[in-house]
């Protein structure tokens, strides 16, 4: 369940998107096949979309899924794909050999998604890679489990 906090700062993204693309609240939900009334509780906060709309705003309005979500940190735009591949490409040894250093040991699949983690909510990780180990650390230990 989404706090009421987090349901805000969604309904507040969506909000800013339909503003954006100048549609009415009729429009948008013309669009996406649910009434006026439900927009606008959506909007205020007082109810939050199902995840799958969610990703449908996302893909029809191309922003990051994790901005409208209200992650912190979280690019609204994200980079092309080849900037994308080129960090997860850097990180992928940087987030090992941190591991290895915490003596613990990941799978190819727990790699990638820290990474991705990494990418999604600390867009600028590799600029600042020194000052943000402790990211890269709590991205690798999740509550004082190994991945």
């Amino acid at each position: 369940m989404i706090d009421s906090r987090r349901a805000d700062i969604i309904g507040r993204r969506i909000k800013e998107l339909r503003q954006e693309r100048k549609l009415t609240q009729p429009q948008m939900g013309k669009l996406f096949d649910f009434s006026v009334s439900r927009l606008s509780q959506y909007e205020w906060g007082d109810f939050t979309p199902p995840f799958d709309l969610l990703m449908h705003f996302a893909e029809f309005f191309k922003v990051n899924h994790a901005w409208i979500m209200g992650v912190p940190n979280a690019p609204k735009i994200l980079p092309p794909a080849e900037n994308t591949i080129m960090k997860f490409e850097a990180l992928c040894p940087i987030i090992e050999a941190r591991a290895m250093e915490l003596d613990i040991w990941l799978t190819q699949e727990t790699r990638r998604k820290a990474a991705g983690f990494l990418i999604d909510n600390f867009p600028d990780i590799l600029e600042t890679y020194q000052s943000n180990l402790d990211v890269i650390d709590s991205t690798i230990i999740v509550k004082g489990k190994r991945l």
